[in-house]
């Protein structure tokens, strides 16, 4: 059984049950003072990837409610102010005028905020750590089926983790698939706590550059205009024919991750010899 489908098929019979006796906005109808509630169906990092467009739907003049994942709604104050946040497993929704899917945003409202969206100011301290600090993270979320394909094992970091001078940061909050880590007893590798996307977002701040399988935490890195490395899969998801954010270069698998990431092992000691003028 193919478990996207079986998510999404989900995720429509909530929002078609949800929101069956409101009217969507077509983008065309004036909102100025009206409240709109944004529905948030898809997964977390294609929420946040479309967050840069609420600012310019509340300078509409309207009033709005988002209705996204509760593990997103600590990183809204830091989007926009005056926006009312639900959880998305609730479905009890305020009166309202009209809901929009985060999906049809960029085709009504066209515009969106300028990097970085995200502005997160707070940064973990990594002072007792010297040396190039990278954030990796080589899994994606647990319920995602093209995960055996988009996950990485750990060992293919291995030509970043032994280069000189190279500190390696888990941005994960929880390991999902212990067989990623075979093999990689010997890798050092450091982290925070993390309890929250604040916390995600904190160690993002502090470390040089993030190297990411996973797209919740590339969207976040994009957002917040960090210096990413973005790797893709050779079955990625089509949006990403485009690059949505200028501090993100994208890396596509050919052969196999050793390959695709030795390349990268490679650029990586360019940037960090040039950074200490070797």
């Amino acid at each position: 059984m193919n478990l996207d489908f079986v998510l999404e098929d989900r995720r429509m019979t909530y929002y078609k049950n949800t929101y069956k006796n409101s009217k969507m906005w077509n983008g065309k109808t004036p909102i100025k003072n009206k409240t709109i509630i944004v529905y948030c169906q898809q997964g977390l990092g294609d929420t946040i990837q479309l967050l840069r467009y609420i600012p310019e739907l509340k300078n509409l003049g309207c009033k709005v409610i988002l209705h996204c994942q509760k593990e997103l709604h600590c990183l809204i104050p830091y989007l926009c102010s005056d926006i009312i946040v639900i959880d998305k497993d609730d479905p009890n929704i305020p009166p309202h005028d009209y809901h929009i899917l985060t999906m049809s945003l960029p085709f009504v409202v066209k515009k969106s905020k300028p990097l970085p969206y995200i502005n997160i100011k707070e940064k973990a301290d990594l002072s007792s750590h010297e040396g190039y600090k990278i954030g990796v993270c080589w899994e994606g979320g647990p319920l995602y089926e093209k995960n055996n394909v988009r996950n990485c094992p750990l060992i293919n970091f291995k030509s970043i983790h032994d280069l000189p001078g190279i500190c390696l940061f888990s941005l994960k909050k929880e390991f999902h698939d212990q067989n990623l880590l075979v093999g990689c007893d010997d890798f050092v590798i450091f982290g925070i706590q993390i309890n929250d996307f604040i916390d995600t977002a904190s160690l993002i701040n502090a470390v040089d550059l993030v190297i990411s399988v996973d797209t919740a935490i590339l969207h976040l890195a994009g957002a917040m205009n960090k210096p990413t490395f973005g790797l893709l899969s050779n079955d990625s998801d089509p949006r990403w024919i485009i690059n949505w954010y200028p501090s993100v270069r994208l890396f596509r698998q050919e052969d196999d991750w050793k390959s695709l990431i030795d390349k990268i092992s490679a650029e990586i000691l360019n940037i960090n010899c040039l950074k200490n003028n070797v």
